[in-house]
């Protein structure tokens, strides 16, 4: 997409957010306490068992949201199937 696209009511890509790995149940609980402390608010969040969990938390100041993923084991086997460089 080209700069000024927007002006121009064309399409432009912008980017919506940013995405984070948990690792384990005690980082997921903590960083729920986090949000929590903190007042941010979880916009969506989903827990498909043996699977994964995730949610999106609202970050104003940076006009964003944060993505965290905490996967189970099912969850871990997929993003490893996930070709990368």
């Amino acid at each position: 997409a080209a700069i000024g696209a927007q002006e121009r009511n064309q399409f432009a890509m912008h980017i919506h957010h940013l995405g984070f790995l948990v690792h384990n149940q005690q980082a997921w609980d903590g960083l729920l306490a986090e949000i929590e402390r903190s007042g941010r608010s979880i916009r969506q969040s989903n827990h498909t068992p043996g699977f994964l969990r995730h949610c999106f938390v609202h970050i104003p100041e940076l006009g964003h949201f944060f993505e965290y993923i905490f996967p189970e084991q099912a969850g871990i086997d997929y993003f490893e199937s996930v070709p990368s460089n």
